[in-house]
């Protein structure tokens, strides 16, 4: 996951933060929420039966955040990964902080390219093994 965001009311009040606003009133009457957390919350529970469950499981994630993003408030991809299973075990799972990275020009460091790359290699180096 890349700068992910917890939600599209959510994201909708970081974005239009003023009162005056109309549009952060709105976000509750969003017909679909995308809560990500939510979702990732629901994913590492065992019970659950889902691709994004599976791999939650798995403990194979990356969070790649931007450190200066202005879109994405780093907070809502620090709490997704928070409330992710990888956060709480010895798994695979990553939380990088991109130096430096605004939200759009983060695949352009070398410390995203550096650690997508590794990212890929253990993943590949983990499927391969099963």
């Amino acid at each position: 996951l890349e700068n992910p965001f917890a939600s599209i009311p959510r994201m909708v009040q970081a974005l239009y933060p003023e009162r005056w606003v109309p549009y952060r009133y709105l976000a509750p009457l969003a017909w679909d929420k995308w809560d990500a957390v939510a979702a990732m919350r629901n994913a590492a529970r065992n019970d659950v039966q889902s691709v994004l469950a599976r791999i939650v499981q798995s403990g194979d994630i990356l969070v790649m955040l931007s450190e200066k993003d202005e879109v994405v408030p780093k907070a809502m991809g620090e709490e997704i990964w928070d409330v992710s299973a990888c956060a709480n075990t010895n798994g695979r799972g990553k939380k990088v902080v991109v130096e430096e990275a605004l939200h759009e020009n983060a695949w352009e460091q070398r410390q995203w390219v550096r650690e997508m790359r590794k990212f890929i290699a253990e993943a590949g180096t983990s499927c391969a093994a099963s």
